[in-house]
């Protein structure tokens, strides 16, 4: 063998003893998914920085007023809403509506609003101009173009009776409540100054006043008729529909003992005793105070259909204000000293009652079938059928010339 022969093969050994190890075929792939993971993730960072930079660019340009606004508009609401927080009823106070769900709705076109209902449409309100007029549920206001004296709402809500003209004019008249305003179902004319004083089932009580200005007597109209009045219910004031279809009311002393023959001899008058519920007292014997009586109106001819009455309850005629419960259970009304529920289903010869001590003689309005509102004042007050009182806070209440507002088929 030669020199260079030897040279060539030390030469080719070396070689071959640099080259590198090669990569299995999963090494590879391993080593790929690396390098496509980090592009991706120096992409991402670059569109955020991207996107971050624009928007704070577009955020610098908007004035400062249209971000502010409507965070200030929902702090005003919050507000609003904190100081009706728990009350179900809305409150009228003034000329000024303040609803159950914070806002506040202008009375207006009606001079010094005295009466507003809550109704499934919105809102119907009068005042001593001699208006009706009334606010949907969205707030939008609509006149009714109606001069009223005065006007009573039916417990559903659904319809309205009035009265206008002047005496020996005077019209009455009653309308279906719709979300447009007030659909005119009938009226009639009646010879004397009479107002409708309350709406059971399709009748309307209609009533009139002496001129001392006490009751002189009720009637019922029954639309689309004529009305004829006789003045037969022998009432000394009236509460309203009693949910059965009788209307509900108050006779006075003298007015009970003449009547005594109209009221069943095995039924017993009832007077209160200190726990609060009704005792049996000889029907025979005159009673002393006013008696809570009941009308049915099905059929109506004429005062022999009474079908109870309750004395001894320590309520005056033509002071006394109230109303039934939404189930027709429980009176309430105002006493001498303070609100009282008297049970109206109670088949037992002592129904129940309860009273709420209260000051004033607001009338009182339910706020479902268990509690009441009314105003007072020391302010407004709730008074529920298990014996609670509670005194609600309202921020900014008035000392007066307010009233918690009748919600009536919401």
């Amino acid at each position: 063998m030669t020199r260079l022969e030897d040279e060539l093969r030390a030469t080719f050994a070396a070689r071959t003893a640099e080259l590198p190890a090669l990569e299995d075929v999963a090494d590879r792939a391993i080593h790929r998914a690396t390098r496509a993971r980090r592009r991706h993730a120096v992409v991402i960072g670059f569109v955020v920085v991207v996107t971050v930079a624009l928007v704070g660019i577009g955020v610098m340009q908007v004035p400062l007023h249209v971000i502010q606004g409507p965070v200030m508009a929902d702090a005003s609401a919050s507000m609003q809403v904190s100081t009706m927080l728990g009350v179900r009823l809305d409150l009228r106070v003034g000329n000024e509506l303040w609803t159950s769900d914070g806002r506040r709705l202008a009375l207006s076109g009606v001079g010094a609003v005295t009466y507003v209902y809550r109704v499934p449409a919105g809102w119907v309100y009068g005042g001593t101009a001699g208006i009706l007029r009334m606010v949907l549920s969205d707030g939008a206001p609509i006149d009714l173009h109606a001069t009223v004296d005065t006007a009573v709402v039916s417990m559903d809500g659904e319809r309205i009776a009035w009265s206008s003209g002047t005496p020996g004019g005077e019209v009455l008249s009653v309308g279906q409540l719709t979300g447009t305003g007030v659909d005119t179902v009938a009226q009639t004319k009646v010879a004397a100054s009479a107002q409708p004083v309350a709406i059971v089932g399709t009748s309307v009580v209609v009533g009139k006043e002496s001129a001392a200005g006490k009751s002189a007597g009720y009637d019922v109209w029954s639309p689309p008729d004529v009305f004829v009045p006789t003045w037969p219910l022998k009432l000394a004031s009236v509460y309203g529909d009693a949910g059965d279809g009788s209307v509900i009311g108050l006779t006075d002393a003298t007015d009970q003992t003449t009547d005594a023959r109209a009221i069943d001899p095995g039924q017993r008058a009832k007077v209160p005793v200190p726990d609060g519920e009704l005792s049996g007292v000889d029907p025979g014997r005159a009673p002393t105070e006013s008696c809570l009586t009941r009308y049915s109106l099905a059929g109506f001819a004429g005062y022999d259909k009474k079908t109870e009455s309750d004395c001894g309850l320590a309520l005056t005629p033509g002071t006394a204000r109230g109303s039934t419960s939404p189930d027709g259970r429980w009176l309430v009304t105002t006493a001498a000293k303070g609100l009282m529920f008297v049970n109206l289903t109670d088949p037992s010869p002592q129904p129940a009652t309860r009273l709420c001590q209260t000051d004033g003689r607001a009338a009182p309005a339910w706020e479902d079938s268990s509690t009441v509102l009314v105003a007072t004042g020391g302010g407004l007050v709730r008074c529920g059928l298990d014996g609670t009182r509670q005194v609600i806070p309202v921020a900014g209440l008035p000392a007066t010339n307010w009233d918690v507002v009748p919600a009536l088929g919401t």
